[in-house]
């Protein structure tokens, strides 16, 4: 063990010549015509299917849309309210309907709290499925679920009990967490003073609760999920296959 001198001059010693808070130059100021430019993807992406030999030996459906920035609505945070209903396994979601027809084995969908996916610029909000060959087959069907359900958010609008069940489910989440490796713990801390530098009272927090409702956020949100704006990517292994005929 060493002591806490002994350690800041560690620090001192390795991250000294780091730029301080003063120094550091926001993305967003540099790119600013890109902040919420909701079209980067449009002509080389959006509304098109791609399809990619995966590493693995699963069907994989993954699905993506370019959101307007949230990082700096964190408070609000509108992907935890998204990626609860969509990724919900109970009766009556997406998974249960597409489980239950043998066409999925396993859903996914939210935000990761990573630089190239949630930013300054924009927000990635991204649905990942593992399909069956059954599921394969019938393709159309499982992606216009998809759509069908975020159509159905869109006609609904945001629902205030259910925001509020996912708020108490993630309070007993925080509460009850068990305690991490220290060095994950000083990493997922020291992100956190970089994305919520201003609100060092939220720094262990940020990620785990919901803060502030806000409905009209989670429907600008949920009205950019659309057909023709999302990215499609297939993962299948079939693709290894005609991929060595063709050369």
């Amino acid at each position: 063990a060493h002591s806490l001198d002994r350690l800041q001059g560690m620090v001192l010693d390795k991250f000294s010549d780091m730029p301080t808070h003063s120094e550091f130059v926001e993305p967003s100021t540099v790119n600013q015509e890109y902040v919420n430019d909701l079209t980067i993807w449009k002509e080389s992406m959006e509304g098109k299917l791609f399809e990619v030999v995966p590493v693995g030996d699963s069907i994989q459906l993954n699905m993506f849309w370019q959101l307007p920035e949230t990082l700096s609505k964190w408070k609000s945070d509108p992907s935890s309210y998204l990626d609860w209903l969509i990724g919900h396994e109970g009766k009556g979601s997406i998974f249960n309907y597409l489980q239950e027809n043998q066409l999925c084995t396993s859903l996914s969908a939210g935000v990761d709290p990573y630089g190239d996916t949630y930013n300054s610029l924009f927000t990635q909000f991204k649905i990942e499925m593992v399909l069956t060959e059954k599921g394969l087959e019938n393709f159309d069907l499982v992606r216009n679920t998809i759509f069908s359900y975020l159509q159905m958010l869109q006609k609904s609008g945001v629902n205030k009990e259910i925001y509020d069940q996912i708020k108490k489910i993630n309070k007993i989440n925080w509460e009850t967490e068990e305690l991490k490796e220290p060095s994950d713990h000083v990493v997922e801390i020291t992100e956190s003073m970089r994305k919520y530098r201003s609100e060092p009272e939220h720094w262990l927090d940020a990620e785990a609760l919901n803060h502030e409702f806000d409905a009209d956020l989670i429907m600008k949100c949920v009205e950019h999920m659309t057909p023709s704006r999302a990215i499609t990517i297939l993962l299948d292994p079939k693709f290894r296959d005609d991929e060595k005929s063709s050369t």
